[in-house]
């Protein structure tokens, strides 16, 4: 199957014949059947890159992955190694052919340089449009070189070619050879899962014409300790993430976007000590000013810390950089580490009064002090219970028994999902689902108020990305600010602890603020990209942190803290109207913001800054981490 040799197997007989005949024309070569290896190899898609869009003549990058379902392990190169070739018709000549492919017919071979079965390889390769706009289909196939067509290996991907011109759509500019960076030393980042370091960027600041296109290109080092599997380039904040000095918020989103908040994606796995290096085009807004586009590194749902990074832009009819890197735009608030907070799931009472706890990761057991007990494998189960007559915990592992006189905590060593087996939540709307799963680490403790409680404790924003407070398909303004609102209650009662002091946590998981953990997460993609683009932001009045109550819906107007609980005026919690409720029944204590009404003014089309600071008086929006 490839250019050079050609997989063919001759048909010895019609040779022979040739030969006796005396005939020295070409012979009818017949391709003779391999033995039947086809068992041994097998593929399943798990992910691919987004439909392109590019610009006629452009390239684009596209990415895919298949897990190896056969027993043989995949290659890429020697024998038999794994690679892609155009399909349906096999062995076409694909107007997408670029000077990188293998051939016309064979875009790449596999990128990873073993895949053992179970496991998931890459393709890689670049797509060049031809000069004729329009909507394309390539299909392509894996194959196992000089041996079969991978069974399950076919792909396809919808490519749209837009018209181009040197007006509507310049050529982009050539990016500048790469600048060196030296590292910033980041020790606050050792030790953490997901953390990068900027190594090498093209140019320190830009200058564009009005509607150019330019190339930009940065390197980013995976100093963490977790591999990437799969990550993103997004747009930093909301709504674009692009300041200007000017009026307004105008986007540089080019047409070579995954979205307009997404600049592209990788699914490769990127390993600790590896380089992810992103090429992007950016283009420019036809309003003259200084503008700063802030990015971030995406993967596994988390934040990568350290790959947020800013590009000065100076649009100017000449196209010359007018951002002075020596004196760059004024810098963001220092921001602390991101906390951790402490969540009561339940008391034990209601499951048999044990927890039984597996992980897709291992993990450890360990005392409140830090002492460890044991590890318990993938799959393995756990088993934890407080025998309150002999005041002790007592903690069975598939490889141990242990008793202790301290609450005991179940640790992932890398970050996974625990599982509760014994625990049936099910949502109210669902007698099939079961929300028993959980990031971060798990707690068995019992209180001093006579009750054994399960605590999760994660970090902020892994724990928000878990509310299950509204619906997946409101308004992202809508979600944007009740996440805020949860939020900032949620950091004010860490930082004010005694609401459930006796009780060894931050929040109950029903009672301050519904949450139902990994599986709501998982039903809640907008939900929680709304999360992601608001992250660390909470209320403050005068600058301190101040506690947002919200509720379900009002009577037409909002109730201020002093009417309800009594005490002081809480000067950012006076009551306000909201004519879009008038006429309901007022459901809910009726303090701060009302659910139903912001959702109303989202539908109206308010933004989630004007929405919180209707319901919250005075307030102002402050990033902490």
């Amino acid at each position: 199957m490839t250019e050079e040799r050609p997989s063919i197997l001759f048909n010895k007989a019609a040779i022979v014949a040739g030969l006796i005949s005396g005939t020295v024309a070409a012979f009818l070569f017949v391709t003779l059947p391999r033995p039947a290896v086809a068992a041994s190899y097998g593929a399943a898609k798990m992910i691919q890159s987004p439909a392109p869009v590019v610009v006629a003549g452009g390239t684009a990058r596209f990415s895919v992955g298949f897990k190896n379902t056969g027993t043989e392990t995949w290659k890429n190169s020697g024998a038999n190694f794994v690679s892609a070739y155009t399909w349906d018709p096999k062995y076409r000549a694909s107007p997408f052919q670029d000077a990188s492919w293998r051939s016309f017919r064979q875009p790449a071979a596999l990128k990873n340089q073993s895949v053992a079965p179970g496991q998931i390889g890459y393709i890689e390769f670049t797509l060049r449009a031809p000069t004729t706009p329009g909507t394309y289909k390539e299909t392509f196939n894996l194959a196992a070189e000089d041996l079969l067509w991978i069974p399950g290996g076919e792909f396809s991907v919808t490519i749209t070619v837009a018209a181009g011109t040197a007006a509507a759509a310049p050529a982009p500019s050539p990016a500048p050879a790469p600048a060196v960076v030296v590292p910033t030393p980041t020790p606050s980042l050792a030790g953490q899962p997901y953390a990068a370091q900027r190594m090498v960027q093209s140019a320190p600041a830009l200058g564009m014409k009005p509607g150019e296109t330019k190339e930009f290109q940065i390197w980013h080092k995976n100093i963490g300790t977790a591999t990437w599997n799969g990550w993103t380039l997004q747009v930093n904040d909301s709504p674009l993430g692009i300041a200007t000095s000017g009026s307004g918020t105008l986007a540089f989103q080019d047409v070579t976007w995954s979205a307009s908040d997404v600049v592209r994606r990788g699914m490769e796995p990127v390993a600790p000590g590896q380089l992810v290096i992103n090429k992007f085009f950016l283009r420019a807004p036809t309003t003259l000013g200084i503008y700063r586009a802030r990015f971030r590194i995406v993967t596994n749902n988390e934040l990568v810390a350290g790959g947020e990074f800013d590009i000065p832009i100076s649009v100017t009819n000449d196209g010359n950089v007018t951002v002075s890197p020596s004196e760059p735009l004024p810098a963001p608030v220092a921001l602390i580490p991101e906390p951790s907070i402490r969540i009561g799931l339940l008391t034990t009472d209601e499951i048999g009064n044990r927890v039984d706890v597996t992980s897709d990761q291992p993990f450890e057991i360990k005392l409140a002090d830090g002492t460890l007990l044991g590890r318990v494998e993938i799959g393995q189960i756990a088993t934890v219970s407080y025998d309150k007559g002999a005041d002790r915990y007592v903690v069975k592992i598939p490889t141990n028994s242990f008793t202790a006189n301290q609450p005991v905590r179940l640790v992932p060593t890398v970050p996974g999902i625990m599982t509760v087996t014994n625990w049936t939540n099910r949502p109210k709307w669902s007698s099939t689902l079961n929300d028993n799963q959980f990031r971060g680490a798990l707690e068995v403790r019992y209180a001093s108020t006579g009750y054994t409680w399960l605590i999760n404790e994660l970090p902020f924003e892994q724990y928000l990305r878990g509310l299950a407070e509204t619906g997946n398909g409101s308004p992202s303004e809508y979600h944007k600010s009740i996440i805020i609102a949860a939020r900032t209650y949620a950091y004010w009662h860490l930082t004010h602890p005694g609401k459930h002091i006796k009780g060894g946590f931050t929040l109950d998981d029903y009672w301050d603020q519904v949450y139902r953990g990994y599986g709501s997460e998982q039903r809640m993609g907008n939900f929680v990209a709304s999360v992601e683009a608001t992250r660390g932001q909470i209320v403050t009045y005068k600058n301190d942190v101040v506690p947002t109550a919200y509720f379900a819906r009002s009577d037409g107007r909002t109730r201020g803290w002093h009417e309800v609980w009594g005490g002081a005026v809480k000067p950012w919690s006076v009551g306000v109207s909201v004519p879009q409720e008038v006429g309901n029944r007022l459901l809910g204590h009726g303090v701060g913001m009302s659910a139903t009404g912001a959702y109303l003014l989202a539908g109206e089309g308010k933004l989630h800054p004007e929405i919180l600071k209707y319901f919250y008086t005075g307030i102002e929006l402050k990033r902490l981490w």
